[in-house]
């Protein structure tokens, strides 16, 4: 039920279709006592929608940088949990393709959930908001640090760490409005773990499979994060949506140590031994910064309890390939 007990909520969830948005559908679902409202760009593409239908989800038809295309969507709802936001590792113009669509559609989701009288919006903003770009510029000033809640990243740029600075601004923003509605932010580390849909068009499941494929035969970056489950980031964003203690506060969900991508993919073995899995680093790659991040606030005060890594890491791979979205190696056999 929900963690107030009241029920009947309307909840509306923009990027509804997406990776983490579908698993805070099926969440809300699962907890009961939330009419579920889903925004999305177009209700009609079935290849981006159709794995919601299992769920008793109405969709709307909103895009985050139209002023006015939430506002069906979010007349008469309770909370509105905005998930949609990009996250691209390589685009072609970050201001137009990043800032500007986690910024103002941000703004125009609060906007608009002001407008309509809604009590509650959950944003989903990132890690990439909380630990600075300096740690990257100099990785020995922050030699165990433990990055927590009052922490913020003001120091990336559009030409170094422009995911990041999206991320950055486009909660500063949110955090504007807390005079007028009750805001609350979840910040995620890396998400991984198993996928609703088939689609491959998400950060997360695009790398997983990459990692069992083949793709990255040459090695990995030694890029260095926090990680922590998609199931978890859902199930914090339901109890942020109505715990009485949420409203004012940010929630870092991600694991306490980051972990580099050979240490993730180690996660697979020996189950996976057989899969052409990277096994060192890309020639002249080093890890140059190793974070640590606290999650006391999201485990005391909403009550998510982190799965172990090496579980999410596990079932992720065992749901693509159950999928089909990864291939199982072939086995040669001898003709006599």
């Amino acid at each position: 039920m929900a963690s107030t007990g009241e029920t009947n909520k309307v909840v509306a969830v923009t990027g509804a279709s997406g990776y983490l948005g579908s698993h805070v559908v099926k969440c809300l679902i699962e907890t009961g006592g939330f009419t579920v409202r889903g925004a999305v760009r177009d209700p009609t593409a079935q290849h981006k929608v159709a794995h919601l239908e299992q769920f008793e989800c109405e969709l709307f038809k909103a895009d985050l940088l139209e002023v006015g295309s939430f506002d069906e969507c979010f007349n008469g709802c309770d909370i509105v949990i905005h998930c949609a936001s990009p996250f691209q590792n390589n685009v072609e113009d970050p201001q137009r393709d990043l800032i500007d669509p986690a910024l103002n559609g941000t703004k125009n989701v609060i906007d608009t959930a002001v407008k309509c009288g809604v009590k509650r919006v959950v944003v989903t903003s990132s890690c990439a908001a909380v630990q600075t770009q300096d740690t990257f510029r100099r990785p020995q000033d922050f030699i165990g640090k433990i990055f927590t809640e009052e922490d913020w990243n003001d120091e990336s740029t559009l030409e170094e760490g422009a995911y990041r600075k999206s991320k950055s601004m486009a909660e500063h923003a949110a955090w504007e409005y807390k005079e007028q509605i009750e805001i609350t932010t979840i910040n995620p580390a890396f998400i991984l773990g198993p996928p609703i849909s088939k689609r491959l068009d998400s950060v997360s499941v695009r790398s997983m499979v990459a990692h069992l494929s083949g793709e990255n035969s040459d090695g990995v970056r030694a890029s260095c994060f926090g990680c922590c489950d998609v199931r978890d980031v859902a199930l914090a964003h339901v109890r942020a949506a109505t715990h009485p203690e949420a409203p004012g506060k940010r929630f870092i969900v991600s694991t306490q140590d980051s972990v580099d991508q050979l240490q993730m993919v180690h996660f697979l073995l020996p189950e996976y031994k057989d899969y052409p899995i990277p096994m060192k680093f890309k020639d002249g790659e080093t890890v140059k910064y190793r974070g640590h991040y606290s999650n006391d606030r999201a485990r005391e005060i909403l009550g998510v309890k982190m799965r172990p890594l090496g579980i999410t890491i596990s079932d992720m791979a065992a749901d693509l390939v159950k999928k089909g979205l990864v291939q199982p190696p072939t086995t040669e056999t001898e003709e006599n």
